[in-house]
């Protein structure tokens, strides 16, 4: 193969390994990003053991940039396994989790997402050309 094509190639294949990210809740934390470079679209799915406690929400945001204020583009709450936690594609290569409402004092399981990429997006027409 000519080198460009090989190089397309490879760079084509890690990138393809590198499709899914996943984020999770933890203590003491109440946000967290979610995010992989080069996409236009993420599909974001539930852990089906994903639950958070009455009157608690997770909501995934836009990524604003400095003193923005985030889109709220959905709300997660009650358990994944209850319908609660529907799949959301969003238009970006990175989301904001942002966890709201009561602390449990009960132990529970907490929650945990997973992106992949739906869809790529196009290189621009400078760097195709390098």
């Amino acid at each position: 193969l000519p080198p460009l094509l090989l190089q397309d190639a490879l760079e084509d294949l890690r990138r393809t390994l590198a499709a899914a990210a996943s984020c999770s809740g933890s203590p003491g934390r109440d946000k967290h990003k979610l995010c992989i470079s080069g996409a236009a679209a993420l599909r974001i799915e539930a852990d089906a053991r994903s639950a958070l406690p009455p009157k608690s929400r997770l909501e995934l945001c836009t990524v604003a940039p400095h003193g923005a204020t985030e889109q709220v583009l959905a709300t997660f709450s009650g358990s994944a396994r209850e319908g609660g936690w529907p799949v959301v594609v969003v238009a970006s290569d990175a989301v904001t989790l942002r966890e709201r409402g009561a602390r449990a004092s009960a132990p529970r399981w907490g929650w945990r997402l997973r992106a992949t990429v739906q869809r790529w997006a196009t290189p621009s027409e400078d760097k195709v050309l390098q």
